[in-house]
């Protein structure tokens, strides 16, 4: 399965890549932790991120476990961040432009482009399945990563 996500700042996705963890709304928190529950055993819940008004999506990853209901992580910054958290495996880490992927079409939002996503907002497969081979094939040597914050 795979889903949209969407910061509203990128230090917390830098902090979500030093420390292998993600949190979303309350409301984002249940789709997903719901998602990985019923898809145990059947294939890898992939999280597409990118921080609002950059233009970009900056990385991949994979949802490695449940929504952790108990954990205490104060590491996020603004005001929708809550203490429970999943584990996180990046797949990709760097900058596809939306211009390289506004041609995938979000079936499940109105025929909207996937630029046009909210967060955790499911793809359909075929959808996922574009999105990840334009991170694959695309050549950045841009990314977070590179820009010296971590």
């Amino acid at each position: 399965r795979f889903f949209i996500i969407k910061s509203d700042n990128e230090t917390n996705v830098y902090s979500a890549l030093k420390w292998g963890v993600w949190t979303s709304s309350e409301k984002g928190n249940l789709r997903l932790d719901a998602a990985i529950r019923s898809n145990y055993g059947l294939g890898q819940v992939l999280l597409f991120f990118s921080v609002t008004g950059t233009g970009k999506f900056c990385a991949v990853a994979e949802m490695a476990s449940t929504v952790d209901q108990e954990a205490q992580l104060s590491i996020w910054v603004g005001g929708r961040r809550g203490c429970r958290r999943f584990d996180v495996k990046w797949v990709f880490v760097k900058d596809v432009p939306m211009s390289r992927l506004r041609h995938i079409i979000v079936a499940n939002n109105e025929g909207r482009d996937v630029t046009h996503s909210r967060d955790t907002q499911e793809l359909y497969p075929q959808a996922g399945f574009q999105m990840l081979e334009a991170f694959n094939s695309f050549r950045s040597s841009t990314g977070m990563l590179h820009s010296g914050q971590m």
